[in-house]
């Protein structure tokens, strides 16, 4: 019981894992592709929010 308990919460981890890779990793190519078309220094404020959230986890 014990077993399928803990598997269940790594499964569940492992996919909570991706889950913030994947946004963070779209997330990160969305403002890329924006900063292009945005003034330098209002993309550089917005990588640089993002680079503060991605620290905080």
């Amino acid at each position: 019981m014990i077993v399928i308990i803990n598997t269940a919460e790594a499964i569940s981890e492992a996919t909570r894992s991706f889950q913030r890779r994947f946004i963070r990793r779209f997330i990160r190519r969305f403002i890329d592709g924006v900063s292009r078309s945005f003034p330098l220094s209002l993309a550089r404020s917005v990588r640089a929010e993002f680079n503060q959230w991605d620290k905080d986890g």
